[in-house]
């Protein structure tokens, strides 16, 4: 009579093949997360530019109807400019009053580091001998979007503090 011995049945994983396996799929988890946020950063810097697109528009209109832009109502949020982070759905209102939007946007996230500013200059402030506005948007979460325009006069240039920004000559 011929006995063989009994094999021993191998199906499972061994503990060192799970633990690769749950290294490799932790590494993709985080390489994509990360990818996923430079993305939703990328998204949020491209509305901000089509936000700040509209709201010159707007201005541009307000211009042409009123001989001159709006005065901006000071707000706490940022030195007395008229800011989105503190103006309760109110940013520059005059655009929404006139009509010419219907809703004056806010930065995506909207807070005391992204936000869009506004002001109204006198003729002679800043070195220009004209009256003029500013708009700006503060911040932008990616270095790409911050390859923008800056405002300038001669005795200011508001890049330092905006990383986009425009000057409105009246």
């Amino acid at each position: 009579m011929i006995f063989s011995t009994p094999q021993k049945n191998n199906r499972g994983f061994t503990l060192i093949e799970l633990l690769v396996v749950i290294s490799i799929i932790g590494f993709l988890a985080t390489a994509s997360m990360v990818m996923f946020n430079s993305v939703r950063m990328k998204a949020r810097d491209a509305k901000r530019i089509s936000d700040f697109k509209q709201i010159k528009t707007a201005l541009e209109l307000y211009y042409d109807a009123n001989n001159n832009y709006p005065e901006e109502a000071h707000s706490g949020c940022y030195d007395g400019w008229e800011t989105t982070c503190d103006s309760a759905g109110n940013f520059i209102d005059a655009l929404r009053t006139a009509g010419f939007m219907s809703k004056v946007p806010f930065d995506p996230l909207n807070n005391s580091t992204y936000f869009y500013a506004y002001y109204h200059y006198s003729a002679g402030d800043n070195g220009c001998a004209f009256a003029h506005a500013v708009l700006g948007i503060k911040k932008f979460e990616t270095n790409q979007a911050s390859i923008g325009t800056s405002a300038q006069c001669p005795g200011r240039n508001w890049y330092p503090e905006f990383d986009y920004s425009i000057l409105l000559p009246i």
